[in-house]
């Protein structure tokens, strides 16, 4: 099954796109973003090396992870 440009990402990923608030969280704690998302983040050095932490997944892999826990936004650690 060809991938699509959705992926699983880490909550120190995905509050560096900027884009936290409005993004889909999963039960597990990982973020959908997408590949526009990832574009905003700046990769550390070791980044560079080892990339960044996100899974491929496929947009329906993406819409029933987000069904699972209720269509639930991500939210800025400092927030409320």
């Amino acid at each position: 099954m060809e991938k699509d440009n959705v992926f699983l990402a880490s909550r120190n990923v995905a509050e560096r796109t900027g884009f936290i608030a409005q993004r889909y969280v999963t039960k597990d704690g990982r973020f959908v973003v997408n590949a526009r998302d990832l574009r905003n983040v700046r990769l550390t050095e070791q980044e560079y090396v080892t990339g960044l932490d996100v899974t491929a997944i496929t947009s329906d892999e993406a819409k029933r992870l987000i069904k699972e826990n209720k269509y639930t936004l991500g939210k800025a650690r400092n927030s409320k």
